[in-house]
């Protein structure tokens, strides 16, 4: 089934997919204010989110330490390598507008672990 375009509803906002190859896929997120996706990791791909507009924090996780990154619209972005657990959260009163640029083996949405 090709996906592309079509807006999938989730209960932190919703994603549409733009673009989808095998070694990569780009999506649009909008993550609805003070909600979060879950905790998450891929282990084929990459990641690359750039904020276009709104604001959210990324909490990153690596060896059991937390990280927390602030994006903000038309900044520089953020490299998710593989296996780091990641989630974003929109404590704003905007809309956190997101453009996912996923990259590697296989992006496919059957590459996530949840914590």
């Amino acid at each position: 089934m090709n996906n592309k375009n079509i807006k999938v509803v989730r209960s932190w906002g919703w994603y549409r997919v733009l673009n989808d190859k095998i070694s990569y896929k780009v999506k649009e997120l909008v993550i609805l204010p003070g909600k979060s996706l879950s905790m998450q990791r891929h282990f084929l791909r990459s990641e690359h989110w750039y904020v276009l507009d709104g604001k959210c924090h990324l909490i990153i996780k690596k060896n059991g330490v937390e990280e927390i990154i602030n994006l903000s619209a038309l900044s520089n972005g953020y490299l998710i390598p593989t296996k780091v657990w990641h989630k974003a959260a929109n404590s704003s009163e905007k809309d956190c507008h997101i453009l996912e640029v996923q990259y590697g083996h296989k992006c496919i949405e059957e590459d996530i672990e949840r914590e």
